[in-house]
């Protein structure tokens, strides 16, 4: 049923707490240049993207119940426990820039993959494929923007 449901928001603030304190803490050593922009496209389908994951368990709600419900919680906590580390890594390290994009256990841009990871079981606890698209749309685009950024900061550092 539509309407507010408190662990959607949850779920969704769980995601978005990392990235509110780097608004508080800026990141440092931005490279020279500007960066190149991929196609409008990518940077569209990311927005609609990080849109639908926010508001879709936020209106839908989502449930934990059965062996899906349990695969997807599990999922979901090592996703997010992966994401958590890495914004752990980038502020130990005084809000390096680069390491937004620096490979972590072998996984390329691996605060692109673990949000990415993290709503994909959302959506399997959802069982929803509206969230699916939205993962989907999120994924494409995400992926593409912060696979131009960590390439421009190789090529350039």
């Amino acid at each position: 049923m539509i309407g507010f449901h408190l662990e959607g928001f949850i779920v969704s603030i769980l995601a978005l707490l990392p990235n509110l304190l780097f608004v508080v803490f800026p990141p440092k050593n931005l490279p020279k240049g500007n960066i190149d922009k991929p196609l409008v496209l990518f940077q569209l389908l990311e927005k609609l993207g990080q849109g639908g994951i926010m508001a879709i368990p936020l209106l839908f709600g989502l449930s934990f119940s059965g062996v899906t419900g349990k695969i997807a919680l599990a999922g979901m906590i090592v996703t997010l426990g992966f994401y958590y580390y890495c914004w752990f890594r980038y502020f130990k390290s005084g809000n390096e820039f680069r390491l937004l994009f620096t490979p972590a256990f072998g996984i390329p841009i691996p605060m692109a993959f673990s949000p990415i990871l993290y709503f994909t079981f959302t959506a399997l606890a959802m069982r929803s494929w509206t969230m699916a698209a939205a993962v989907l749309s999120l994924a494409i685009g995400h992926l593409v923007v912060s696979k131009t950024t960590a390439t421009y900061i190789n090529n350039n550092s």
